[in-house]
């Protein structure tokens, strides 16, 4: 197919179900937020180094 700038393109993408939502952390830390983050993603986290468990256990 030969595109035509003039009229333009459209591309549609689709991923699995995702489920978002907000919290608030009382802390100007963003390693807190990082740290919660990683643990709540399906994928999960690398391996961890150092103190090895998250602050909020």
């Amino acid at each position: 197919a030969e595109f035509k700038a003039k009229t333009g393109a459209t591309v549609i993408g689709a991923r699995e179900f995702l489920i978002a939502y907000n919290i608030t952390l009382n802390t100007k830390t963003a390693k807190y937020a990082t740290d919660i983050a990683f643990e709540l993603r399906e994928k999960g986290r690398s391996v961890r180094t150092g103190d090895t468990h998250p602050f909020y256990f």
